[in-house]
Formats: structure tokens, C-alpha cells, sequence
């Protein structure tokens, strides 16, 4: 059987959740700095081009929905993640959550709000 090649969960058992030391030891936030020194167009058309979808039901395209949100000309725009498991007894975003929150969740968070002022 072929081994098991991990995107999501890549550090899942290999790091501490509770220990961000143990997150950029892996080379964690590179992309970030990365992204910092791009306008905001730039990094959602990467995101755009990545196929990057959300987890949810419908699967939507990431950048697409960064778009949308950086083009709303609002003073203020807020960034909800609730992180539900609508659907009864799966608890797929939890374990992802849980066992390497820097990844799943504070990255992509930073990295939008950011990008979508």
C-alpha cells in the first residue's frame, strides 16, 4: 500500500498544537512573509490560481470569495471563522483544528485579512 502523503495534516502527531516554536520549526508563516511584500490583487489571484477550496459543503474557490471581499468598499469588515461541523458526527475540521491550529486556522486568517482590507 502506498504511503499516505499529507497536505492539511502534514503535522499532525509531529508537532505540540500549543507550541508555536514547534510550527515555524517547520518552516511555518514562510509564506506569509511572502505575501507581505505583495499587493493584495496579487495574493488572491495566487490564491485564485491554486484551486484552493474551502472544506465546506459547497466547496466554493477561496480566492474567489477573497475577491468579493476585497472589493466591498466598507469602512469596516469583519472575519468570522466558526469552525461548525454542520454535518452530523463527522468532526473532520476539529481534528484538523486541534492538532495543528497555526496551520488550519491563525495562517489563512492572517493571510486574508491582510490581503483584504
Amino acid at each position: 500500500m502506498a504511503e499516505e502523503f499529507r497536505i492539511v495534516l502534514r503535522n499532525t502527531g509531529k508537532i505540540d498544537p500549543g507550541r508555536i516554536d514547534d510550527y515555524l520549526k517547520t518552516g511555518g508563516y514562510k509564506s506569509w512573509e511572502k505575501a507581505l511584500r505583495m499587493s493584495p490583487e496579487k495574493v488572491i489571484e495566487k490564491i485564485i490560481k491554486s484551486g484552493l477550496r474551502g472544506r465546506g459543503g459547497t466547496g466554493l474557490n477561496t480566492g474567489q470569495k477573497w475577491l468579493l471581499a476585497h472589493r466591498k468598499s466598507l469602512r469596516q469588515k469583519y472575519f468570522l471563522c466558526t469552525a461548525i461541523e454542520g454535518e452530523p458526527g463527522i468532526n473532520k475540521d476539529r481534528v484538523i483544528i486541534e492538532n495543528d491550529p497555526q496551520y488550519s486556522g491563525r495562517y489563512g486568517h492572517l493571510r486574508l485579512c491582510h490581503r483584504c482590507p
